[in-house]
């Protein structure tokens, strides 16, 4: 099948090639929602189809390939609850080593955030563990999402500046793996969305504590 470039339309005109598309892995039913398709190679499976042309075809997408996909763009409300309240440790803690000037409070406080933070960075590794597991295809992507949990782990023996570096080079590249998974089809697409607005928080707690630690 030729790569092709989505343009959704409203019509309730029938296409009289849906067998064609149908033939080619397309689901077809009845709708009112037109899909034009530009096939941009000539390797096309549709008859009357070539290279110079880029006159659209149409099929027809089903309600429920609709729901699917407004469901994926969609971030779940407990999912988005869950997630602000497990940001509220980063922030707080990162306030309160600036706001505390008491030296003994203030290194329990930094002793909470980053050991909260290597509890987190080992949860969002299990996410990626679970995905994996879950789908068709095990790739070596499964040992990758171990890292995660040994990094956090490692960062809880070494002293306070290095710990809370490696937490932040552990969340920044947890995020980048996450939005890459996304692409990839591994994760649903509110997922990435979600993950980049909590690791900005949590990155600016981080280094908020970095700051306090350095200077």
């Amino acid at each position: 099948m030729a790569l092709i470039s989505p343009i959704i339309s409203s019509s309730k005109r029938t296409d009289p090639r849906q067998g064609a598309l149908a033939s080619s892995g397309f689901q077809i039913r009845n709708s009112r929602t037109r899909v034009a398709v530009y096939h941009h190679h000539a390797a096309c499976s549709i008859p009357g189809h070539h290279e110079a042309k880029l006159a659209p075809d149409e099929f027809w997408v089903t309600p429920m390939m609709d729901k699917a996909a407004a469901q994926r763009e969609k971030i779940p409300a407990m999912a988005l609850v869950l997630g602000l309240a497990g940001i509220v440790p980063f922030a707080g803690g990162a306030i309160g080593t600036w706001a505390n000037p008491d030296p003994i409070m203030h290194g329990f406080i930094i002793t909470l955030v980053l050991t909260y933070g290597a509890v987190i960075l080992s949860f969002l590794g299990g996410v990626r563990w679970g995905a994996i597991v879950n789908s068709a295809h095990h790739t070596p992507e499964i040992a990758f999402s171990v890292v995660p949990s040994l990094a956090g782990w490692i960062s809880l023996l070494m002293p306070p500046v290095i710990r809370v570096s490696v937490l932040i080079g552990g969340f920044l590249l947890q995020a980048l793996w996450d939005v890459t998974g996304v692409h990839t089809g591994r994760l649903p697409d509110w997922y990435g969305r979600l993950r980049m607005g909590l690791t900005a928080i949590v990155i600016i707690s981080l280094l908020a504590v970095l700051g306090k630690l350095v200077l």
